[in-house]
């Protein structure tokens, strides 16, 4: 999300002020898809084919990520943003 969120940066201000350059294209994507889909199956693996635990699934994953996500987006944007305008008086 940070190196994104400096790519914006950088593309619309012309500063990246995270100083995030080439740390995204590291291969961290890749590791962290497979490290996710490692702890999906090792987990989950007795459900597959259960259609009727599908939704106790998304309840759980949704409960389990999106809270958090919105308390960093609360963070992260006025930060983005109050770094881009400080940026574009300078």
């Amino acid at each position: 999300m940070l190196f994104h969120a400096s790519q914006t940066g950088q593309h619309y201000f012309g500063y990246n002020y995270l100083g995030i350059g080439e740390m995204g294209r590291s291969g961290a994507y890749t590791f962290f898809f497979a490290l996710t889909g490692y702890f999906m199956f090792t987990l989950y693996r007795e459900q597959f084919g259960r259609t009727e635990l599908f939704g106790t699934f998304l309840l759980k994953r949704f409960c389990r990520v999106y809270p958090l996500y919105w308390v960093i987006m609360a963070a992260v944007v006025p930060v983005f943003f109050s770094g881009a305008v400080v940026r574009l008086r300078l």
